[in-house]
C-alpha cells in the first residue's frame, strides 16, 4: 500500500495531485490522513478530492487536547516564591 507525503499550502505535490496520482495508478480507495489541529480552508477542501476517506482535524480529539495542556504546564515558569530545590534541578526528558 503506498503512502505519498502531500501538502494543503503551497508547496508540491498538492492533495490533489496526490490523489489523482494513485487514482491514476489504479487505487480506487485513496485516504486522506490529515496533520491539521483545526477545523477550517483545508478542511473545508479536502472532501473535494475525490479520496474515499478524510480524516477529522486532530484538535477536535481530547487527548491532543490533554497532550497540549499538559506541554504547557511543563514549560510555564514557576514563580520564584513557590519553586522547591528539587525544581531546580535538572530532571531530565519527561517519560511518556
Amino acid at each position: 500500500m503506498p503512502v505519498l507525503t502531500a501538502y494543503c499550502a503551497k508547496s508540491p505535490p498538492s492533495v490533489h495531485a496526490a490523489v489523482r496520482r494513485l487514482h491514476g495508478d489504479g487505487f480506487q480507495r485513496v485516504a486522506v490522513v490529515t496533520h491539521l489541529l483545526a477545523p477550517g480552508r483545508f478542511t473545508r477542501v479536502l472532501p473535494h478530492t475525490r479520496a474515499w476517506a478524510v480524516t477529522a482535524p486532530l484538535a477536535d480529539h481530547p487527548r491532543l487536547a490533554r497532550l497540549v495542556a499538559r506541554r504547557y504546564a511543563e514549560a510555564a515558569p514557576v514563580p520564584a516564591d513557590r519553586r522547591t530545590p528539587a525544581a531546580d534541578e535538572d530532571v531530565g526528558p519527561v517519560r511518556r
